[in-house]
């Protein structure tokens, strides 16, 4: 699974994003044996909290449109080549390419956050 790594997710708090509710649900599902015969007698499924940063919660972070000079920009995934742009017909606002979607989505909110089109707390 990808996820950011403790340097981006750093980065992203630094310019106010608060992380500390994203993560994921793992289930780990653990076979119990009979001790004698070693039959399957049960199962046990464990749920656990993993704090991380996915592609989900980058995207969720991402303004579907952002307004420059009352012109709006919406954005737009090419996911065949791992670009995310904000764009009108065929004016870009901006465009990131990366080697997967979750580094283009995540570099796409840095320079979000940076040019201040997001507001945080």
């Amino acid at each position: 699974m990808n996820v950011l790594s403790k340097e981006q997710v750093l980065r992203l708090n630094q310019l106010g994003i608060d992380t500390s509710g994203m993560g994921i649900k793992v289930n780990t599902t653990k076979t119990i044996h009979d001790a004698d015969s070693g039959s399957v007698i049960g199962k046990s499924v464990k749920t656990e909290f993993i704090e991380a940063v996915t592609l989900e919660d980058v995207l969720n972070l991402l303004p579907q449109r952002i307004v420059v000079d009352k012109v709006g920009y919406l954005l737009i995934f090419d996911v065949c080549i791992c670009r995310l742009k904000y764009a009108i017909h065929d004016v870009e606002l901006t465009s990131v390419y990366a080697k997967n979607m979750l580094y283009a989505a995540y570099s796409l909110l840095v320079w979000v956050l940076e040019n201040g089109y997001l507001k945080t707390k």
